[in-house]
């Protein structure tokens, strides 16, 4: 039995309308059968060999260009995705010992030329400080980076727990 007792765990879309599995499976049957209008006269039964090795096939194309559109986010910062991963160790190793008022002030400086609101790759250490801190926009926040009015603002229970943790973190740093 799982945790979450011995429910499934649905992974959902952005939009919240329909579970992944159900959306990839949708697009791909509807690539398989678009591709044997275009080829024949009529689509073959779901249940026939030469739908499920084109169904196959399509589902094959679909999942690589989904990776492909992935990797895309990364053209944006002119580094490839292994470069990426690189400077984030990098990164991560240099301030890893810094207090969390070090980094909430080098996200201010960082974020601040960016855009009214960068993602978290756009920034030197953006993944480490996200995880530090809970999520990327909670991080934002507390470093003092103006948040478009698009944007939820953190909850007031995301932000004492983390100021709670701020806190465990200091009291730790003056115990060494």
């Amino acid at each position: 039995m799982s945790k979450n007792g011995g429910k499934k765990r649905v992974n959902y879309n952005r939009a919240r309308n329909m579970d992944v599995d159900s959306w990839r499976d949708r697009n791909v049957a509807q690539r398989t059968k678009e591709y044997f209008l275009r080829t024949e006269e009529h689509v073959p039964p779901t249940d026939s060999a030469r739908y499920k090795a084109e169904y196959k096939r399509q589902e094959k194309s679909f999942r690589l260009e989904r990776k492909a559109l992935k990797a895309a986010k990364h053209a944006d910062l002119a580094i490839s995705p292994r470069e990426y991963a690189e400077r984030e160790a990098q990164w991560r190793m240099a301030h890893e010992k810094d207090s969390d008022e070090e980094l909430l002030t080098y996200l201010h400086d960082a974020a601040s030329g960016v855009k009214p609101l960068p993602e978290a790759m756009e920034v030197p250490g953006g993944a480490y400080i996200a995880g530090h801190f809970g999520n990327w926009r909670l991080a934002l926040f507390l470093a003092g980076v103006p948040l478009p009015e698009n944007v939820a603002l953190p909850t007031q229970e995301e932000i004492d727990a983390v100021h709670i943790k701020m806190a465990e973190r200091a009291i730790a740093r003056c115990g060494k």
